[in-house]
């Protein structure tokens, strides 16, 4: 078994529960890899690389472990000294629970956000990334764009907006300006707003990761705002559409529910994803945004 590997605690049956042993150790490594957090978050200040890298939407995803083997394997030895290790993970099992609802048959167009427009994923895959490594070219500005496409190749009308966004402080303030400026102009039936999770625990980096064809793809994350009007709704919603997506691809997706609004009220039917983590290169966002996107319209249509 891989004690490695960070995963859900409802996970699916190849899972099982971390055994909690050596509590003495686990809690000095606790201290220890905040202290290293805190230091690196002062000497950085948390903004350019250290922000694109691991900036996001973090997720309640807890310390489990996996079966070894398969595209989950992964060897610690092979991280240096000094490195984030990243870690193949299923998040599959976490899924909320709720009750499947068929999205609404609604004229009007899908308008595909990125929230964070600035979350970075990586050039290609890797097994860990050095402090002072590079941010990644592409972002989750490229993912919306592409999921926007992908919609309308299969006949969606849907459309990518642009949102000149470059910090977390006030952004969905501004996202939020912008999205009812475009709804005072068009019928809006479904928003979809694309994130990239920051999953950095105990130090590691986690790499969210399902198999298609023989190549890993990043596994998608629906977030249901439980502060939102209708969540639970919401999540029905979600449900279905995580439902088709592991139906084309097994454990591609996952549905989790968040303290907050993010902006969830701006239309009846709102998918805020995370479509991979700060793990991911951008080659596994754009396969796991096509799985996605081809969910969606199966859904919707």
């Amino acid at each position: 078994m891989n004690e490695n590997l960070p995963v859900a605690l409802d996970a699916e049956p190849h899972l099982r529960k971390a055994k909690r042993t050596a509590r003495t150790r686990a809690v000095i490594a606790a201290v220890c890899v905040v202290l290293v957090c805190a230091a690196a978050a002062t000497v950085l200040g948390m903004t350019g690389t250290f922000s694109k890298l691991f900036g996001g939407a973090a997720t309640k995803t807890e310390q489990n472990t996996a079966a070894n083997g398969g595209i989950y394997a992964f060897d610690r030895s092979a991280v240096p000294g000094g490195a984030y290790a990243v870690v193949p993970t299923d998040i599959s099992g976490k899924s909320t629970k709720a009750a499947a609802l068929a999205l609404p048959k609604k004229d009007g167009k899908v308008v595909v956000i990125a929230t964070h427009p600035y979350e970075a994923y990586l050039d290609s895959e890797r097994a860990y990334i050095m402090p002072d490594s590079p941010a990644g070219e592409h972002t989750t500005a490229n993912i919306a764009e592409y999921v926007a496409s992908a919609l309308a190749l299969s006949g969606v009308d849907a459309e990518y907006l642009p949102l000149d966004i470059t910090s977390a402080r006030g952004s969905y303030d501004v996202a939020k300006a912008e999205l009812d400026k475009y709804k005072a102009e068009h019928d809006v039936a479904l928003v979809i707003d694309v994130h990239r999770a920051s999953n950095v625990i105990n130090g590691d980096v986690v790499r969210m990761i399902a198999e298609r064809g023989g190549e890993t793809l990043a596994q998608t994350e629906f977030i249901v705002a439980a502060d939102a009007d209708g969540a639970e709704t919401a999540a029905g919603y979600a449900v279905t559409v995580c439902g088709a997506m592991n139906e084309l691809c097994k454990n591609s997706a996952a549905v989790s529910t968040r303290d907050g609004v993010l902006n969830q009220n701006e239309c009846d039917v709102f998918f805020t994803v995370n479509i991979g983590s700060a793990g991911n290169s951008y080659a596994e966002a754009v396969r796991g945004a096509g799985v996605f996107a081809e969910a969606v319209a199966k859904c919707i249509k």
